[in-house]
């Protein structure tokens, strides 16, 4: 069983990967390649969430983006979508987290309970 990460809505978050080649090196994409976006779980049009460009991060291979997660983003499951390019040769990785409510907790478990 895996284990998701946990995420606030109303935060900001670093989403980063570390990027390697066959071999489990690290490497840096090229130049303006290296993009992240937040795709919602089950029934969802991926196309119309935008794509954030990343950075460096860290050492050699570590790229991430700064995402502000904003209160209307819908709560529940959702994932983090990178690509990037090596020598022109496209990759990908990704993550799931689930996104919770820290102002009424009691959402985050389907309700109050009476």
């Amino acid at each position: 069983m895996v284990v998701k990460q946990e995420f606030i809505r109303g935060s900001r978050k670093r989403f980063e990967t570390t990027i390697t080649d066959l071999s489990s090196n690290p490497q840096n994409p090229d130049a303006g390649t290296c993009f992240v976006r937040l795709e919602k779980g089950g029934i969802y049009n991926p196309d119309s969430a935008p794509w954030h460009l990343c950075s460096a991060v860290g050492g050699t291979g570590e790229f991430g983006a700064d995402i502000w997660l904003q209160n209307s983003l819908t709560l529940g499951d959702w994932v983090a979508r990178f690509k990037w390019e090596i020598a022109g040769v496209p990759d990908y990785d990704s993550f799931e987290f689930v996104l919770k409510r820290k102002d009424q907790p009691w959402v985050n478990k389907g309700g109050p309970k009476l």
